[in-house]
This record gives structure tokens, C-alpha cells and sequence, in this order.
């Protein structure tokens, strides 16, 4: 992957909960945001830490009306250092950066099939991105496999943002990362919706540990599977 630097704008920001920054940003240096959803970015906050640059991947969500802008939505980490940056970062900021990159969405983003979308923990944005940049397309349903004590983004928000996408909307429990019990307490919930919506296309968001064994438990039962691992990539680890 390409380094390709260019650089944004934070040009709002808001508080979700007191642990989750949502930030609107637009390109200044490179083309314009566009057909955000289903893609991230990667910030460099501008921080080195003995000798190594701080960048984070962020997912980005189509931010209605404003052509050629995104959010980018920040759970603030304890006392990590990329996280509490953009968190702190003020409206105005302007950092570098590299993409969109992702794979989500196909490249022409021509979905004329039942899908349903899948995402673990913080994996929901890229999920509402895929449902609100093909909103004009066959409705999606999205899947929400969060732990209880989830606090990242508010659960009738996402709803409430689903169904404006013309996507259907539900939420199971999960234990929590790192739990050897997530697949199968996840199984059962995605089995349910896959046959309910009778998806064809299966796009998936989050926890690798999860979304990877999901994937080969429905490979032969749908035309598709695409991932995206956010984190605990079993394919990164063997790379």
C-alpha cells in the first residue's frame, strides 16, 4: 500500500458520548471526498513517539448534503496516543493523511442484490458508510455484534441512521474482544438475518477473529463474502 500523503480538514466536530468524537473533514490537498462509504483513511496525527510517526485508520460515512465531505468517527483509547490527539485535535486542524483505501464496496459499487452488512464493536461505521452510500440501491440489513457495555457509538443513533439509508436494522450481543465465545455467540444472530433478508452478498466489518471465521461458515451459501479487519487480522499475523 502506497503511502500517497495528502492532506484535511477538520472543518466540524461533535461529541457522541464523552468517549466518541465525530469529525467532519474535506480534502485540501488531493481530489475531493467522494463515494466515501465502505472506504477509510489513515490520519497521521503529527505525533512521532520514539522515532515512529502516530497514524490511525479511520472509516468515513457520506455526510448528507455536503458533497465532497466525510465524518470520521474517534473512540477515545484510555490514554492512547492517536485516539486522545483527534480527540483534542480543534476545528481547523489540518493533518495528512493517506487513502480512502478498502474493499467493501465492489469498485463500480453496483449492488443489485439482497446484502446484508455485518459489523463488529467499531466496525459499525464502515458498516452505516456501506448502507448510506448505496441508500438508492436493493435495501441492506446491518447487523450490529456489539458487547454490552459497548459505549462507542448510541444504539437508537445507528438505528435511527439505518433506516434513513433504507437499510433494516438489528443489534445482538457479544462477548467481549478477545472472548474465545465471540463466533459462536455472532453465529446465530447472522444465520437468522441471512435467511430472514435471503442475502446474497455479505459484507462484513470489525473484529478479524470474528468476521474471518463467519466468512467460512457462509462461503458456500451466498456468492459472496468481503471483509474488512479492523483489528486481529488472522491474514496480517501469517503475511
Amino acid at each position: 500500500m502506497a503511502a500517497n500523503p495528502k492532506k484535511l480538514r477538520i472543518v466540524d466536530a461533535h461529541l457522541d458520548n464523552p468517549s466518541t468524537r465525530v469529525l467532519a473533514i474535506e480534502c485540501v490537498e488531493g481530489e475531493p471526498f467522494a463515494r466515501v462509504g465502505g472506504k477509510y483513511v489513515i490520519v497521521h496525527t503529527g505525533i512521532v513517539v520514539d522515532g515512529k510517526s502516530i497514524k490511525r485508520a479511520y472509516s468515513m460515512m457520506p455526510v448528507a448534503n455536503a458533497p465532497g465531505r466525510a465524518w470520521l468517527t474517534v473512540k477515545r483509547l484510555g490514554a492512547g496516543v492517536g485516539s486522545n490527539a483527534l480527540h483534542d485535535a480543534p476545528v481547523g486542524t489540518e493533518l495528512l493523511f493517506s487513502g480512502p483505501w478498502g474493499k467493501l464496496l465492489p469498485e463500480e459499487e453496483a449492488i443489485t442484490e439482497p446484502t446484508l452488512v455485518v459489523a463488529t464493536d467499531t466496525g459499525i461505521t464502515a458498516a452505516l458508510g456501506v448502507a448510506e452510500q448505496t441508500r438508492t440501491r436493493p435495501a441492506a440489513a446491518v447487523l450490529w455484534l456489539r458487547a454490552e457495555d459497548e459505549t462507542f457509538l448510541d444504539v437508537g443513533g445507528v438505528r435511527e441512521r439505518a433506516g434513513h439509508a433504507g437499510a433494516r436494522f438489528a443489534v445482538a450481543p457479544l462477548p467481549p474482544v478477545g472472548d474465545a465465545g465471540r463466533v459462536q455467540a455472532a453465529t446465530p444472530a447472522v444465520e437468522a438475518l441471512l435467511a430472514e433478508t435471503g442475502a446474497t452478498l455479505v459484507i462484513a466489518a470489525g473484529d478479524g477473529a470474528v468476521i474471518h471465521p463467519l466468512r467460512d461458515r457462509l462461503v458456500n451459501r451466498v456468492r459472496e463474502v468481503r471483509l474488512e479487519s479492523f483489528f486481529q487480522n488472522p491474514e496480517k499475523r501469517v503475511s
